[in-house]
């Protein structure tokens, strides 16, 4: 199902009906919900496509939308454009924090954006982001990122 035909307010995407037969391979019930904040729905679904076997996937397609999901989920983690069409990545990275801090609970969020230059690399640093990748995404790297169990907002950087 294409993305533009589903709910503007929010959707979990599918999961495989069909179990992996990796030795790995999470159940439903166990895997981690990755929440993606990205205004272009066929960004959002090549990354859906890419972490549907491992994660529960939540889509928003603007800022407020998003942050509305992180409030009702509570993701494990927030992919996040920068450029978006109500708020600016760097502005919903800030209200996350400020929901995170509000439930003592940290949420690490990472930057998506086609951006890379020095003065955004900056200002994902200093925005509090765990790190960033540059689109199109690098998709070892990012599950790689996923799995790291010290991935926290202490310990993260900007690469």
């Amino acid at each position: 199902m294409p993305l533009a035909k589903l709910s503007d307010l929010e959707f979990a995407l599918r999961i495989d009906s069909q179990p992996s037969l990796a030795p790995n391979h999470p159940t439903p019930s166990t895997r981690k919900k990755v929440l993606y904040i990205e205004d272009n729905p066929d960004n959002a679904e090549v990354v859906r496509r890419a972490l549907q076997r491992n994660y529960t996937v939540l889509y928003a397609a603007n800022g407020l939308t998003g942050l509305t999901l992180a409030e009702r989920h509570l993701p494990d983690f927030i992919l996040l454009d920068i450029h978006l069409p109500d708020l600016n990545g760097f502005e919903v990275a800030q209200r996350l924090r400020e929901l995170a801090n509000r439930r003592q609970r940290q949420i690490p969020i990472i930057a998506l954006t086609g951006d890379s230059s020095a003065e955004t690399q900056r200002r994902v640093q200093e925005a509090g982001f765990n790190f960033y990748l540059t689109k199109p995404v690098d998709f070892p790297e990012l599950w790689q990122r996923l799995a790291d169990p010290q991935l926290n907002v202490s310990t993260g950087s900007a690469s």
